[in-house]
């Protein structure tokens, strides 16, 4: 080594002394406030709400100075003793996308010193934002629905639609301040649309195309779940029944003992089945097995058109079919109906799909190369809970080939594979009091919105009297709780549901819709649409979701954006009656009432002072409606749409929006 290379080490080698000396001496900050953190709500690609001052808000460490910036106006806070801070910002109007620019200036712990650091949010709109909640028909994304929309997924992107899903979770000792996982804002395409909320999505495109601004979703909704879980425990007080619950609830080895026991019990019964089926241990999914004594029934059916009597047990189906040459050679989708309660499904001994629960369509892809020209065998293992298993009719049974179906409803041979006893049911944690107020509502109510879409009621509708009282105190609730004034509450009635009376009759969700209607009228800034012809007989959950989507759109904007649109069919107002005929007179008429398919009004029914009702004629005369019966001479009561499913009904106004079910005394 030469004198000058020397020279550069040792230059070298003091100069990294002197900045190791330095380092020792005066510690480097972190790049970032290890206590800095945000809600998941509030992150690249959100939504925020036009015309309204706008809540920012997060943790960092005691003491520091936040400042947020968005579109050229800034504000900042001070964390307070736990650390928390909010950030208002003046209101905006719709735009975007931009950057929001967060920074924070916060004391070392070590040297005292003031340090800055910054953070920066991509990607931001502002617009319209809703808040989706309910049980399932609410959440049902998609997926479920899309093959009713051709070209639904396929045409989706739209980067002014977002989405974020609350995770779906509950807690019951006291409300949480962030939510589970990682939750992100995602934009409307191809490949994130399967999982949107169908409801949620059609409105938001009806209500981009309309506004023509941005539109953001936040679903939080959980199939199955009662008004009560959606409360908080501070209103709860008020019904005794759920607090108490709730206060068990709070015992963490309470739910753990529970959760085991049923886990176990379940366990054993499923084992029990697996290892005691005789179609199992003798592979009667393979197309070879030999089903000439096996007894026969035309599916769709309930167990009960069998000669199979039994609580609880798993039976096998076998069809044998023929398909073309053409036929084999083509994309092959098998659709079995629903079925209640569990399937594993075969074809040529191939499995194709599995549902664990009676709800869901099937709908299962056939592999390609199993379908093969001639005789082809499906096998369908369905396990029963109880005693009202089978294939619900009045659904598709069929093998799509895309541009050809072939029927496979019909003559089914069956067999038992083992009987038992029903399984322990399962306790749902999160229909339980207050448990998704907790931890679904708590962590988001800093955020703003327009206004809520509650699609809920199926749960509560076995005790419709205390409904009245439980969505009354959660509107108040949630009004409270987001501090967003008497946003609009938007609730979907109930829709037709299960078998059609032939006489006039009461039920369950004739007297929910009734209810949800009263609270609409009787609660403030809150309103109800009438879905009763979107429903399905043999399906709580119907798939006319943009049917639906696009009249809670109409009420939206009539009541929340001032749009001069008829958003609701009739709905009654009073009723006279003069000898043996009732007149009856409605708001919400529109451009005037009419019989949809121009056939007589049906769905009317009377009763006089002994309250026994019999169907009656409906006529139009002009903006009212004339009933009568020749069997009631004094009318005092007259019904309209009064069942759980009340039939096809013909009542609407000329833009196209159903009479809403009623029930009145003169």
């Amino acid at each position: 080594m030469n004198i000058s290379s020397k020279k550069s080490l040792a230059i070298a080698i003091m100069a990294a002394s002197l900045v190791f000396q330095s380092c020792k001496n005066e510690p480097k900050a972190p790049h970032i406030d290890p206590l800095f953190s945000l809600p998941a709500l509030v992150s690249d690609g959100m939504v925020l709400q036009r015309d309204t001052e706008l809540n920012i808000w997060g943790k960092a460490t005691v003491g520091s100075e936040i400042t947020v910036s968005l579109n050229g106006v800034s504000s900042n806070a001070i964390t307070d003793e736990n650390g928390k801070w909010n950030v208002v910002l003046p209101a905006q109007n719709a735009g975007g996308p931009f950057d929001m620019a967060i920074s924070y200036n916060r004391k070392h712990d070590v040297d005292s010193l003031w340090y800055n650091y910054s953070d920066t949010l991509r990607n931001i709109l502002i617009g319209e934002v809703w808040l989706c909640s309910g049980q399932s028909n609410m959440e049902l994304p998609i997926r479920r629905v899309q093959w009713k929309y051709p070209g639904v997924v396929e045409n989706s992107t739209n980067t002014n639609i977002r989405y974020f899903e609350v995770p779906k979770t509950c807690f019951f000792k006291n409300p949480l301040d962030t939510l589970p996982g990682n939750p992100q804002w995602k934009e409307a395409c191809p490949e994130n649309i399967s999982e949107f909320s169908s409801l949620g999505y059609f409105f938001a495109k009806d209500i981009n195309e309309k506004l023509n601004v941005p539109v953001g979703i936040i679903l939080s909704a959980k199939g199955g779940s009662p008004a009560e879980a959606w409360i908080s425990e501070e209103k709860l007080e008020t019904f005794k029944n759920h607090y108490a619950e709730l206060q068990k609830l709070k015992d963490d080895s309470y739910i753990q003992n529970i959760k085991k026991s049923e886990f176990e019990s379940q366990k054993a019964w499923a084992d029990f089945y697996q290892q005691n089926d005789l179609g199992i241990s003798e592979n009667w999914q393979n197309p070879d097995t030999d089903t000439k004594k096996w007894k026969t029934v035309n599916i769709p059916c309930y167990m009960s058109a069998t000669n199979i009597k039994f609580k609880s047990g798993v039976v096998w189906f076998e069809r044998k079919i023929n398909i073309t040459a053409e036929q084999a050679n083509k994309k092959a989708l098998l659709v079995m109906g629903v079925i209640v309660d569990a399937d594993q499904i075969y074809v040529n001994g191939t499995f194709v799909g599995t549902t664990s629960y009676m709800y869901p369509p099937r709908r299962y892809q056939i592999p390609e190369g199993v379908l093969h020209e001639g005789e082809n065998t499906i096998a369908v293992r369905l396990t029963s809970n109880g005693s009202n298993g089978g294939f619900v009719p009045d659904k598709d049974y069929i093998i799509d080939f895309g541009t050809d179906t072939l029927d496979i409803s019909g003559k089914w041979s069956y067999k038992l594979g083992v009987e038992g006893v029903p399984p322990t049911e399962t306790t749902f944690f999160e229909y339980k009091p207050a448990g998704l107020y907790n931890a679904m509502i708590a962590p988001i109510l800093g955020y703003k919105f327009k206004g809520v879409i509650w699609y809920q009621g199926e749960s509560n509708a076995e005790h419709y009297e205390e409904y009245y009282y439980l969505l009354q105190t959660l509107i108040t609730d949630w009004r409270e709780k987001f501090n967003c004034g008497d946003f609009p509450f938007i609730v979907v009635q109930l829709p037709l549901f299960m078998q059609q009376q032939k006489d006039p009759s009461n039920g369950d969700w004739a007297n929910m819709r009734d209810i949800q209607h009263r609270i609409a009228k009787e609660t403030p800034n809150t309103y109800c649409v009438c879905t009763i012809d979107l429903g399905e007989w043999n399906d709580i959950h119907p798939l006319k979701k943009q049917q639906v989507a696009n009249r809670v759109s109409l009420m939206a904007q009539n009541v929340a954006y001032n749009k001069n649109v008829v958003a609701s069919g009739p709905t009654i107002k009073s009723m006279t009656s003069s000898g043996n005929t009732a007149v009856l007179t409605f708001d919400n008429i529109g451009s005037g009432l009419v019989s949809i398919d121009n056939k007589p009004l049906r769905g009317f029914a009377v009763a006089g002072d002994d309250c026994k009702f019999y169907w009656a004629d409906a006529v139009i005369s002009g903006n009212n409606i004339k009933v009568s019966s020749k069997k009631v001479k004094d009318p005092i009561i007259v019904q309209y749409a009064w069942a759980d499913n009340p039939g096809n009904l013909n009542l609407y106004n000329k833009e196209g929006l159903p009479a809403m079910p009623f029930s009145i005394i003169e």
